[in-house]
């Protein structure tokens, strides 16, 4: 897999990217917190060393017991069926599991 300058990414740098974002993203959901716009655009390198850095909190909340009411959400592309629904979080079950939807997304 290459980027825009030729670089060619190794299954095992992808998945240390990706073990990062999701160590990232475990700490916001143990502290109750739903980011609800992870995208490549919201994931950033850091140093020489290629550190991950989850960002751009805009569209995040913090919920009560997992669940919470919201009527703006993220990037329609990486959003959770249940999220895009027309309904409130609480009637559609819509949780810190739209956050690994989107995770998968992104890895997709």
């Amino acid at each position: 897999m290459r980027n825009q300058n030729g670089y060619k990414l190794t299954e095992l740098r992808i998945k240390r990217f990706f073990l990062e974002i999701l160590l990232a993203v475990e700490y916001l959901h143990s502290n109750n917190i739903i980011h609800r716009d992870i995208k490549p655009s919201n994931i950033f390198l850091s140093g020489k060393e290629y550190r991950i850095q989850l960002g751009d909190f805009g569209t995040s909340c913090q919920s009560a017991f997992g669940k919470t009411h919201v009527e703006d959400v993220g990037t329609l592309l990486y959003q959770s069926p249940e999220s895009i629904q027309g309904v409130t979080m609480e009637q559609a079950g819509y949780d810190n599991r739209t956050d690994v939807w989107s995770l998968g997304v992104v890895l997709f």
